[in-house]
């Protein structure tokens, strides 16, 4: 089951990768746990988990920001690279559920903005 692991791990990476990991000495031993120990010991913070900052979410507000979202799928990849790093945030005390909303309509372009405001008029009667 051990031996299943470490080469079906190793499938799944990219060429330079998979190099380097098969190299490792816990590889040859066919033990996953040990073999999992190799890599992480040669990923520092590894072991840590994810971490994001706000400037990466900053980033991700000012590129999209610059771009003229016209298309429903545009939204749908902001909103895919924005929620990952607004989640973590909010969930690590980083950024409030108000900043996470802010951030976001930062994101959009005024016209954008005006679009959906619009949307939500017609539809919330309460709205505003």
């Amino acid at each position: 089951m051990d031996e299943q692991k470490c080469k079906a791990i190793v499938q799944y990476m990219d060429v330079l990768t998979k190099r380097f990991w098969v190299i490792l000495t816990r590889y040859e031993s066919k033990d996953f746990a040990a073999f999992k120990t190799s890599i992480l010991a040669k990923y520092p913070h590894a072991d840590q988990g994810t971490h994001y900052t706000i400037h990466d979410l900053e980033h991700i507000v000012l590129n999209t920001a610059d771009s003229d979202i016209s298309m429903e799928m545009e939204l749908l990849q902001y909103y895919q690279q924005f929620c990952p790093i607004a989640l973590w945030l909010e969930a690590n005390s980083k950024i409030s559920v108000y900043d996470h909303d802010q951030y976001f309509w930062q994101g959009l372009l005024h016209s954008a903005q005006r679009a959906i405001d619009q949307c939500l008029e017609v539809k919330e009667i309460n709205y505003m």
